[in-house]
């Protein structure tokens, strides 16, 4: 489960990441320090292994190599011997681990079943779009539209921001952000204003250029390649725009310190208190924007731990927690099995159902995909319904049927019980939607686990077929001796169906080849002997 949603945690982890990634280029192509080029390999290499959107932090390292190769030949030079071939050592040693544990994914990677398959040549060229590139990395860089994730419960969250809704600031900072992007762009292209041997952290131009790439590449990547603008994308941005307002306010701080003193001259008591006046707005500024920021963050943090939004955010953690915890309980109470009915019964590619083989793995569960198959047991059943954050949780009655009732068993350990509505044969008409279930009771485990689906067919007298209902059945993981399982839907029968009878109800358990055939179960006869291929009961 762990594995399974840490995906979900990268765009969390990746500032911190990207930010020393920064540094380590900044040692090595500011600072003139060889160390800096372990650094920076192995977190371009390590970032792609979190997330495939950030191998564009691979051509970020490359392209900051390429264009400061005077710098990081001279770190070279500066280094001492033994730091000259020690750092290149250790920084592969490091990719070179990364990329072993990455095996796995690189191979899908490279097979084709991760990256999204290119269009057909007969498809339409996917459209070139770098105005939608832009407006979405701008988005994303500046936080427009925080507010938007609260989805339909904007109400809700302004009710539970800790601070009057400032979200006017939103709009300054965006501004700000611009202003401050387009600042180091500026400085990127004009020459130092020192010597260019002079190249400093504050005379030099690489600070400048290394946040021009890193703000570029990404922009340029997925423009290139055509995808369709996504937001999540450009979370490699960050922290740049930050790391420009800081470079713009550290700049006009220290042009204020110089420029207006010069400007009023003298020794009056002006030239200093002006740049300390515009400095301190400048501060509270700052600092407001900053306390608006933690509110609305606290605000969202607030409504995503109450309820559940249209707005990209899945139900809150605590709700799944304390849903496991009162099945955990009626399950010890009542010592009776939990059935988990989510969106998918694979906790290996299921959200859902991963997490609740997590919290309740080691008690009797079963995990069930969808709403059309219900588990019901002799003892009675704990029954979670955990669809979109509403975490249903209910304690049901056993589930008994009349002794000798006629039941037809099937080879892979199923027998068929009865058909709901009993009395389904009189509602067949042309036109009608006819719902039913399905009773089956599992009386053998197979010796093979294959996974079966079902199918409910509606004939009439010509063995003509009308109707073709197919599902999957439960998972034979879940199987357990003595449940039940109840299988339904609906007869939506058409309207030129024969209006005179009989009918006949087909059903049938099968499972897929792997070339696609379909190999229907065997149905047995009463000494257990094979008889056909489905279950036929004729409707009058």
């Amino acid at each position: 489960w762990a594995i399974f949603y840490s995906r979900k945690l990268w765009p969390q982890d990746i500032p911190l990441l990207t930010l020393l990634l920064m540094f380590s280029l900044y040692v090595l192509i500011v600072e003139r320090r060889w160390g800096g080029l372990a650094g920076a390999a192995l977190i371009g290499v390590l970032l792609p292994g979190i997330y495939l959107g950030n191998s564009v932090f691979v051509g970020i390292v490359l392209l900051a190599l390429i264009l400061h190769w005077r710098a990081v030949r001279d770190a070279f030079h500066r280094a001492s011997g033994r730091a000259r071939w020690l750092w290149p050592l250790l920084g592969g040693v490091g990719v070179a681990i990364l990329l072993i544990l990455m095996l796995p994914w690189l191979r899908a990677v490279i097979a084709g079943s991760i990256l999204p398959a290119p269009p057909a040549e007969s498809a339409a060229p996917r459209p070139f779009l770098p105005d939608a590139q832009i407006d979405q990395a701008v988005k994303v860089a500046t936080g427009e539209g925080f507010a938007a994730l609260a989805g339909n419960q904007r109400e809700l969250y302004n009710s539970l921001l800790p601070l009057p809704n400032l979200s006017v600031l939103d709009r300054i900072l965006m501004i700000a952000m611009q202003i401050s992007m387009a600042y180091v762009i500026l400085r990127a292209i004009l020459p130092p204003r020192a010597a260019p041997e002079a190249d400093s952290f504050r005379t030099g131009r690489a600070r400048y250029t290394l946040l021009v790439i890193w703000m570029l590449v990404p922009l340029i990547i997925w423009t290139a390649s055509r995808l369709p603008p996504q937001q999540y994308r450009y979370l490699a941005l960050y922290p740049t725009q930050y790391l420009c307002l800081a470079i713009l306010v550290d700049d006009t701080l220290g042009w204020l310190r110089t420029y207006i003193p010069r400007k009023l001259g003298g020794e009056g008591a002006t030239r200093t208190i002006l740049p300390r006046l515009i400095s301190t707005l400048l501060l509270i500024s700052l600092a407001s924007i900053m306390i608006w920021q933690i509110a609305a963050y606290t605000g969202m943090m607030r409504l995503i731990a109450a309820t559940v939004t249209n707005g990209g955010h899945g139900p809150a953690a605590r709700l799944l927690w304390d849903s496991a915890r009162e099945a955990r309980s009626l399950a010890a109470q009542h010592r009776v099995p939990i059935a988990i009915n989510s969106d998918g019964d694979n906790p290996d590619e299921n959200g859902d159902a991963a997490a609740f083989d997590a919290l309740l793995g080691d008690l009797n569960i079963r995990l069930v995909a969808g709403d059309m198959v219900k588990v019901r047991s002799p003892e009675g059943i704990v029954q979670v319904n955990a669809h979109g954050g509403d975490y249903g949780v209910r304690l049901r009655d056993p589930f008994t049927v009349d002794a000798d009732i006629s039941t037809t068993r099937l080879a892979n350990g199923v027998e068929c019980l009865y058909v709901e509505p009993s009395g389904i044969g009189q509602q067949i008409a042309p036109g009608a939607n006819v719902p039913y279930s399905v009773i089956w009771r599992i009386w053998g485990i197979p010796p093979s686990p294959d996974d079966y689906s079902y199918s409910v067919q509606v004939f009439d007298a010509n063995w003509l077929r009308w109707v073709n209902v197919n599902d999957h059945f439960l998972r034979t993981d879940y199987w357990h001796e003595g449940d039940f399982i109840i299988t339904s839907g609906v007869l939506r029968l058409p309207d030129d169906l024969p209006s005179v009878g009989p009918y006949h109800l087909v059903l049938t358990l099968y499972t897929v080849l792997p070339d696609g055939a379909v190999q229907p179960v065997t149905v047995l006869d009463a000494a257990l002997n094979p008889a056909s291929e489905f279950i036929d009961l004729l409707l009058h």
